[in-house]
């Protein structure tokens, strides 16, 4: 799941230092009622467990699924954080776009500071391994960023962490399920 609207949506500005993040930019009223409305709509999905960023719009989020499902385990992690954007941080949102067109093509290192795709999937997939062997067939959900997530169901979907924008893009509050593809599940996780 990913937050619903925050208050840096709303301002359009970039949020991803967790020195900033982490205690302010929470949900705006309309991102409360888009978290409301998404949870509503998965209300038969018996989830058990709630893994979240500690990002402040993540936590509100997970804050608001936790008491909607009544979940035995709430976990707030630094692993499922904001994409760290480097020099573009407190800038215009208009700026993932360039973080986006750098992405694409792959690149080795990457400029200004910027978290690259590999390594916000190595943080993942960590955390992902450590669900797998505590909550073996339990409903699992994972409040998160826009661009943490869609890396996640890139990889699990067999697509490079780089292209992760070739995806459907993740809307505010929306609850996807993810399944991994079958050439996934077969290679060994790093």
């Amino acid at each position: 799941m990913r937050h619903g609207e925050s208050e840096a949506n709303r301002a359009g500005l970039i949020v991803s230092d967790p020195r900033v993040g982490v205690g302010a930019y929470g949900l705006t009223d309309e991102g409360r009622k888009q978290v409301k409305s998404s949870l509503e709509e998965y209300a038969s999905v018996p989830v058990t467990a709630i893994y979240t960023s500690d990002f402040a719009r993540a936590r509100e989020t997970a804050e608001m699924a936790g008491e909607f499902f009544q979940a035995d385990t709430y976990v707030v992690t630094d692993l499922l954080r904001e994409r760290f954007f480097g020099d573009y941080d407190g800038r215009e949102d208009r700026y993932y776009h360039s973080v986006w067109e750098i992405d694409s093509r792959s690149p080795r290192k990457y400029p200004a500071h910027i978290e690259s795709p590999g390594h916000v999937k190595n943080r993942i997939l960590k955390l992902i391994r450590e669900i797998e062997d505590r909550h073996e067939g339990d409903v699992v959900l994972l409040v998160s960023h826009g661009d943490t997530l869609q890396i996640l169901m890139a990889v699990l979907s067999d697509i490079p962490a780089p292209h992760h924008r070739s995806l459907p893009h993740l809307e505010k509050a929306e609850i996807r399920e993810i399944i991994p593809a079958e050439s996934f599940i077969a290679q060994e996780v790093l």
